[in-house]
């Protein structure tokens, strides 16, 4: 096209520039928010969280993923669930998602479960409290199993259970200490593995919400 100019550089030079021209600054940066993978809407949630955050509060976000889509760059721990039963296996369970009650009578039938519940609860009330009395407002940890939609999304939404009590008790703990959930590829599975038309009415307002002590499900 001879309306564009000879030295205009390709969209991937120019990131790339622009992400040496900005790494001084991310250098010092309190936060970081990755983008590639996150709605507008979850971005919006990220922004408030840091324009809101106050010195004596911790946020953590549990992140559900599926491996096959890569590890989130912004997790400060992983943890992989793909050794727990699958649930895609299961013709009537393939078309749910780890937010349904379905999924999570399949999964505590195994053993398995509980005490990965358990063990992880007893690591995060050891870290947790010890990253709040240095400092750390902020956390992310990432739940993966193959697609990001029956096991991690289950385990997710229980461990973030368990960390908001862990968040509300102990020295340092504040009113302003909250957990959230993010499934970040579980929309994604539900637009390339739809569900039954009857099924699928609000799911997708409920694969991304937030958690807090005051209105755990119990």
């Amino acid at each position: 096209d001879p309306t564009i100019p000879e030295n205009l550089e390709t969209i991937r030079a120019s990131i790339r520039r622009e992400r040496e021209t900005l790494a001084p600054i991310l250098d010092h940066a309190r936060s970081v928010i990755d983008t590639s993978h996150i709605s507008t809407q979850a971005l919006k949630e990220e922004v408030h969280a840091l324009v809101v955050e106050h010195a004596s509060s911790m946020r953590c976000r549990v992140m559900s993923f599926g491996f096959k889509n890569g590890v989130p760059s912004e997790a400060d721990y992983v943890f992989d669930v793909r050794f727990l039963p699958n649930p895609y296996y299961i013709e009537e369970l393939r078309p749910k998602s780890g937010l349904d009650a379905e999924i999570g009578t399949y999964l505590r039938q195994e053993t398995a479960v509980e005490e990965l519940l358990d063990r992880l609860q007893s690591l995060l009330a050891l870290v947790l409290p010890a990253h709040r009395t240095e400092g750390r407002q902020r956390l992310t940890l990432a739940i993966g199993c193959t697609g990001g939609r029956h096991r991690s999304v289950f385990v997710a939404e229980r461990i973030a259970e368990r960390i908001a009590d862990i968040l509300s008790e102990g020295p340092g703990a504040a009113e302003t200490s909250s957990v959230r959930t993010f499934h970040r590829d579980l929309q994604r599975d539900l637009e390339r593995h739809p569900l039954p038309e009857a099924q699928s009415t609000h799911r997708s307002e409920r694969a991304e919400r937030t958690s807090d002590e005051k209105d755990r499900p119990s």
